[in-house]
């Protein structure tokens, strides 16, 4: 989950899930668990992968994880497994069936084209009347390969997927979850159209780890800028770029929202440094073999960054960070804040599946809410 997160709204501490996680790495196909923080080599920032080679038609997935610390790291990526592989195996559940007038309707709302004829389908709930509503399995499953990916519009997605300590822990985080998505892929779709976000001055960050963060990504020659993207919740986005290593010259960027300026802007620093490490990874063998191709490039002021530092610099409004603000001070507030914020855009209806594990500690549920969607994944949704 790369949305931000405040340490009061989580049931259990990061050693009590490493405590109960750990143990779990068998079940959850995970292969390697491993640190890959070295790669960037930042103070106070650990970075973990977790392999899973056990998932369908011989799938492999890679999830990361990120923290301040080794333990928050893997946690990170223990649970982002857990969550995937919630959604991966819930053959169980799902269901064949003739659609009723009712699920018609449901399609209707979730973009699915009129032709659409689903038929597997998987028990949910509206999260606020408790009202049983069946969902298409194809907007739940991930990886999805029932028969349902041939004739549908919709492509199988994480987005709203979130775990927890318990079920209205995760149902807070996959509704985050889900406003993000819908947040950032706006953004990335109408960004060089549209005003729709503002430029941050980072000189100007109020949170001590998220300024030394910055600072050390400086002193070893990144560059970077952020942008508060225009939205319902605090949502960033922030971009690195290496002008001076060997190795290719691209530009990698993170987004996450939060209920607060400082964690949203945190997360998302910290969602681009997981990017760069995974891509540092992934191309450390082209690197040795290419090694005097890299080195002749000058791409320093022509660069994509470059240019779009500069288009954002000149049209989007600045901004400063806030010295200080009041996150939620539960998870009731919490959820209500979110389900308010969706109130505002007209949006009313969150459908809920559960597929959490009986018999293990931690929640997981899939959040799927009418005309809140990722839109880069997903583009050929009706409405």
């Amino acid at each position: 989950m790369k949305t931000a997160a405040h340490p009061g709204l989580r049931r259990y501490t990061e050693k009590e899930v490493l405590a109960l996680a750990l143990p779990l790495r068998k079940r959850l196909g995970i292969s390697r668990l491993t640190s890959v923080g070295e790669f960037i080599n930042l103070p106070g920032v650990s970075i973990v992968n977790a392999v899973r080679t056990e998932i369908k038609k011989g799938q492999i997935s890679s999830t990361q994880g990120k923290g301040r610390s080794l333990t928050a790291a893997t946690c990170s990526a223990l649970m982002e497994a857990y969550e995937r592989y919630c959604a991966c195996w819930c053959e169980q559940a799902i269901f064949h069936h003739q659609a009723t007038e009712d699920d018609k309707k449901t399609l209707q709302q979730l973009g699915f084209t009129p032709e659409c004829a689903i038929e597997q389908w998987i028990k949910g709930y509206e999260y606020h009347t408790g009202r049983e509503r069946l969902i298409p399995a194809i907007e739940v499953q991930f990886p999805y390969h029932g028969p349902d990916r041939h004739h549908s519009n919709i492509q199988a997605h994480t987005s709203g997927l979130a775990c927890g300590g318990s079920q209205e822990e995760a149902i807070c985080f996959a509704i985050m979850e889900s406003i993000e998505r819908n947040t950032t892929s706006l953004f990335y779709k109408n960004c060089l159209s549209q005003i729709c976000a503002d430029f941050v001055d980072l000189s100007t960050i109020s949170r001590q780890t998220t300024m030394t963060l910055w600072e050390n990504l400086n002193n070893k020659g990144y560059e970077s800028f952020a942008l508060r993207i225009h939205g319902p919740l605090p949502t960033y986005y922030v971009a690195l770029y290496d002008p001076v290593s060997m190795g290719p010259k691209f530009m990698i960027a993170g987004s996450a929202s939060g209920f607060t300026e400082a964690d949203a802007l945190d997360a998302a620093m910290m969602e681009a440094v997981q990017g760069l490490v995974v891509a540092l990874q992934a191309s450390r063998e082209d690197l040795n073999r290419q090694e005097k191709k890299y080195r002749s490039q000058s791409l320093f002021d022509t660069s994509k960054f470059s240019k779009l530092k500069t288009l954002f610099h000149k049209h989007y409004a600045g901004v400063t960070m806030p010295p200080s603000e009041h996150p939620p001070a539960n998870l009731t507030v919490a959820t209500q804040f979110l389900t308010d914020a969706l109130k505002k855009q007209g949006l009313d209806d969150v459908y809920i599946v559960d597929l959490s594990l009986n018999d293990l500690p931690f929640h997981t549920v899939k959040a799927i809410i009418p005309g809140l969607y990722d839109w880069h994944v997903n583009p050929g949704r009706v409405g």
